[in-house]
């Protein structure tokens, strides 16, 4: 009885994670054609536009 809700366990575990990287990716994917029209919304230079999207770059081991 205990097994099989362990082995249940690791399945909803092993869902969350892929859905929150699903959904990191699609936001640095998406973030890359959103940043054209947020840097002229917020007359950003290229500078701080280079900050905002370095904000969403991997994070690397």
């Amino acid at each position: 009885m205990e097994s099989k809700l362990l082995k249940n366990w690791k399945y909803v575990i092993i869902i969350l994670l892929f859905l929150g990287w699903s959904i990191g990716n699609f936001d640095r994917f998406f973030m890359n054609y959103a940043i054209l029209d947020i840097s002229k919304d917020l007359q950003l230079s290229t500078s701080q536009t280079g900050i905002v999207l370095s904000s969403f770059l991997p994070a690397m081991p």
